[in-house]
């Protein structure tokens, strides 16, 4: 039985990469509160930094006619990027565990314990530091 206050953390396999990596996803509370939704940067510069410290995944999706090509998460799954969409997508979390290359991507839902899935397939899943 946990302790008030404790977190329960679950180590998954990802599904994403093939060197047999592990992503820890606390998977005590799908309602979440995102970390990266208003944050706003002075520089192009500083964006770039940033995005190449916090992103973990780029996710790609197969084109299907819709304006959103690519997503950049972090650690926890996380939207911290969507191209010209971030207004639409940032703050997003993804379901991590739900998460693989030709099926459909998973998004929590807050303050449920549900995961609704957008028509948005998913092509490829890269580490943004093996490119």
């Amino acid at each position: 039985m946990q302790e008030d206050g404790e977190q329960r953390t679950q180590v998954a396999h990802s599904p994403i990469i093939s060197k047999n990596k592990k992503m820890e996803i606390d998977t005590s509370k799908q309602g979440y509160e995102p970390i990266w939704k208003d944050k706003v940067f002075k520089t192009e510069s500083g964006f770039k930094r940033w995005i190449n410290k916090e992103g973990k995944y780029i996710i790609n999706f197969k084109d299907n006619g819709q304006d959103c090509l690519e997503w950049v998460i972090d650690e926890r799954g996380e939207v911290i990027h969507a191209n010209l969409q971030a207004g639409a997508w940032n703050g997003l979390m993804v379901d991590l565990e739900k998460l693989k290359i030709g099926k459909k991507i998973g998004v929590m839902v807050p303050k449920k314990m549900a995961t609704r899935f957008y028509d948005f397939v998913v092509k490829s899943i890269t580490d943004p530091n093996e490119l």
